[in-house]
Parts: C-alpha cells; sequence; structure tokens
C-alpha cells in the first residue's frame, strides 16, 4: 500500500474503534464496506479479525455478569457458527464484487431495520425461536464472507427484548465466538500468509486506539448528531459498493 492508503485504512479502523467504543458494537459494520473500497474482501477480513475479536473480548469481560443472557440465543448462535466456515470458503472462491455487494447490502439492511425494531419485538416467542435457528445459520454464511453481522444480530436481539448491557453484552459474545470460528477457518485455508498476519497484528493499535477514545466519551458525545452522520456515511458507503457491482460488466 501507498502512504495515503495506510493512512486512509488507519482512519478507517479509528473510526470503526470508536464507533465500537461508543455503543458497544459497530467496527465491522463501518470499517467492513469503507476499506472494501480500497481493498478486496479477503485482504478486508483478514485486516479486521483479530482486531474485531479482541476488542469484542474486552466488552465480553467488562460486562461478564450478563453471561447468564447467553442461554437465550442457543440455537442462533449455534447454527451460525456452523455456518461460518461457508461463509470463508465463499470469500475464497467468490467474486469480489459479490461479497463487496453483501456488504453494501447488510449497511442498508441495517439502516432499514434500526428504525423499524418494534415490529420485530411483537413477534411471538415460538416464533421468534424458528426464526433464530434459520437468521443464526443465514447470518453465519454472511458474517464469514464479509465480517459483519450487525443488522441481523441487531434485528434478533431486539426480538427479545434485552436490556442494554445484556444486549450489548450478547452482541459482543456473539461476535467473539464468531470471529474466533473465522480466524481459525481462515488459517486452515492458508489466508494467514506472514504479510496478512502482520497487517492483521499492526491493525490492533488504530482500532484498538479509536475503541477507548469511544469508550471514554461514550457518555459525553451528542448519541443523536453522532448516529445521524454515521446513518449518512453508510448510505453513501453502500450505496457506493452497489453500485460498483451494479457497473462492473
Amino acid at each position: 500500500m501507498s502512504a495515503p492508503e495506510i493512512i486512509f485504512v488507519a482512519a478507517v479502523l479509528f473510526l470503526g474503534g470508536f464507533v465500537k467504543g461508543s455503543i458497544g458494537f459497530g467496527a465491522p459494520l463501518v470499517a467492513a464496506p469503507l476499506l472494501a473500497l480500497l481493498l478486496l474482501p479477503g485482504r478486508v477480513v483478514t485486516l479486521l479479525a483479530l482486531s474485531i475479536l479482541l476488542s469484542n473480548l474486552t466488552d465480553v469481560w467488562r460486562l461478564r455478569t450478563e453471561w447468564r443472557a447467553l442461554g437465550r440465543i442457543a440455537p442462533y448462535l449455534l447454527c451460525a457458527l456452523a455456518a461460518i466456515p461457508a461463509g470463508v470458503w465463499f470469500l475464497e472462491v467468490g467474486d469480489p464484487d459479490l461479497i463487496r455487494l453483501m456488504m453494501g447490502l447488510m449497511a442498508y439492511a441495517y439502516l432499514i431495520v434500526e428504525r423499524r425494531l418494534d415490529f420485530f419485538r411483537e413477534l411471538g416467542a415460538g416464533l421468534r425461536g424458528a426464526l433464530g435457528a434459520a437468521m443464526g445459520a443465514v447470518l453465519g454464511f454472511v458474517y464469514g464472507a464479509t465480517t459483519i453481522s450487525g443488522a441481523v444480530n441487531v434485528i434478533y436481539f431486539s426480538m427479545l427484548r434485552l436490556p442494554k448491557n445484556p444486549f450489548i453484552f450478547l452482541m459482543n459474545a456473539f461476535n467473539a465466538a464468531g470471529m474466533s470460528v473465522i480466524i481459525l477457518a481462515l488459517s486452515l485455508r492458508g489466508f494467514y500468509a506472514k504479510p496478512r498476519l502482520i497487517e492483521a497484528l499492526l491493525a490492533v493499535a488504530p482500532l484498538y486506539a479509536g475503541y477507548w477514545a469511544g469508550v471514554r466519551i461514550r457518555d459525553r458525545i451528542d448519541h443523536a448528531l453522532f448516529f445521524r452522520l454515521i446513518r449518512i456515511a453508510l448510505f453513501f458507503i453502500a450505496t457506493s459498493l452497489v453500485a460498483r457491482f451494479v457497473l462492473t460488466p
């Protein structure tokens, strides 16, 4: 990468970490589509995976007293973990522009469902359980190929009517477990050759710096303005990824 590209990547990693530190999740949702504008999806995933895992584990530890909530997502989590290797396989053999399209659609999905969560909260417990297994399997595939899980997790965890801290704990516990499987699958398929591993280790610093900056000002920032700007940015990023897929011969 050239010096401007390195600066861009570092800034994106910091921004992704800042968003995660501010609300407890969202680093790949912000960082992956932005990085995909410059890098191939396989490189985006290997670059982000280790940093995301470490930041998720940090939040899991900080909210460890909420561990009992894990039982509420067991079928969803197990189905997702089982499907992740298929997503990693697709990352290797699939069309990079199709994977970019998936990233863009996941960003669109988040923007759509964020404002319509009351509908999902009204579903009955039985239907939520059945949907959970199906949604987990679909999410596992997409998560393995893109590292983005936020849109589907927000929908499903909102169905469970969770308070703030269990919600954030489960988001991070899910992502930590899923990212562990992704890293293992990537390693077994040879994605982490020495240059990629070095990149992944170097990426920890800017993402973690952004994460701690977000944590420290979590209660002091104007959340309404901040997330309005994030939604606008996500919309344009998603649009650029979808347009790239449509316009590529």
